[in-house]
């Protein structure tokens, strides 16, 4: 993975002939079993040597003791130095197939490479290292992988307890959190355009809102003129009955584009109630007029009973009709 440091020497592990080899080094007093267990083990893992990294950890303890991390973040090139302190020895076959590497040849120059965008989660673990920590959290971070595609990672790193004085051995765990973020940048993507779509909706909804309004109320202006007769008489009576019919619709479809605009309201959640003093009785006499037609339509008879003595509510009476 991005994070360890070149190859050592032409004498070093590094150019042994082979993994097999430098597992036998590395486990030389070991069981059989744990060098199966590396080999075989489903969890990435990387061994390196951090001899080089113990005395960078130092370097930069003395030179920043309690702010080690805003240290190196002034000071990238302590965050290039820290990848490049580190001698690969090996990575199990796990590590390689997370790192999207097909073999391992070339792997440990793979391994040099450093991004700026790498430097903040490396600040934050060099931080823990000066702080005296040696089983730490490798922070999560965005690199590329051998084949050049975009990963990301978080894991684990620790030193022996027994290899505490050279930091000769240091043994990191990897876990690839990729396809995570890419579900979560979905998520929010999807997020993202709901909120503007239902933005758009909500505008559009209250520019025809408004368009619809400004002339039903001067319909509903001009009828109550003609009910109010007041540029004079009308002549005959049956008018008054059209005028009313003519002020009860446009009322109606006003309270009907009101209604309109309140679900765009409610969809951004700034529906408000209009409260007053609403009689009942006066409610369902509306509301009855409302579709009495359409139930006479479908041979429907309607009838209300009320309580003489039904006492007055406070609420919305648009939305409660």
């Amino acid at each position: 993975m991005t994070l360890q440091g070149p190859s050592p020497g032409a004498k070093g592990p590094g150019k042994l002939d082979d993994w097999h080899t430098r597992l036998d080094r590395v486990f030389a007093t070991s069981a059989d079993l744990y060098r199966d267990l590396f080999r075989l083990s489903p969890a990435p893992i990387t061994l390196e040597d951090w001899s080089r990294t113990k005395l960078l950890i130092e370097e930069i303890r003395a030179a920043a003791p309690g702010s080690a991390e805003a240290h190196v973040l002034a000071h990238p090139e302590l965050a290039e130095r820290f990848v490049l302190s580190q001698d690969y020895i090996v990575a199990n076959p796990a590590m390689l197939e997370l790192n999207r590497a097909d073999r391992e040849e070339g792997y440990a120059d793979y391994l040099v490479a450093f991004e700026p965008r790498m430097v903040p989660p490396i600040a934050r673990l060099i931080a823990d290292l000066v702080a005296g920590n040696t089983d730490v959290v490798w922070p999560e971070m965005a690199c590329k992988a051998y084949d050049g595609s975009e990963i990301v990672l978080r894991g684990r790193v620790f030193i022996p307890p027994d290899l505490l004085d050279t930091w000769s051995l240091a043994v990191s765990t990897f876990e690839d959190i990729t396809a995570e973020r890419e579900d979560e940048r979905q998520l929010r993507e999807a997020r993202d355009n709901y909120e503007r779509a239902n933005a758009a909706k909500a505008e559009f909804v209250a520019n025809m809102s408004h368009e619809f309004r400004t002339p039903l109320n001067a319909i509903i202006g001009f009828a109550q003129v003609l009910r109010d007769e007041m540029f004079g008489p009308l002549g005959s009576p049956r008018y008054s009955g059209c005028i009313a019919d003519i002020l009860e619709s446009g009322e109606h479809l006003l309270d009907l584009v009101n209604d309109i605009l309140d679900l765009a309201k409610a969809d951004a959640g700034r529906l408000e109630l209009e409260e007053s003093v609403v009689d009942v009785a006066v409610l369902v006499e509306q509301s009855m007029r409302f579709v009495r037609d359409r139930a006479a339509r479908e041979r429907i008879t309607m009838e209300t009973r009320l309580d003489r003595d039904m006492p007055r509510l406070l609420g919305d009476n648009r939305r409660l009709r």
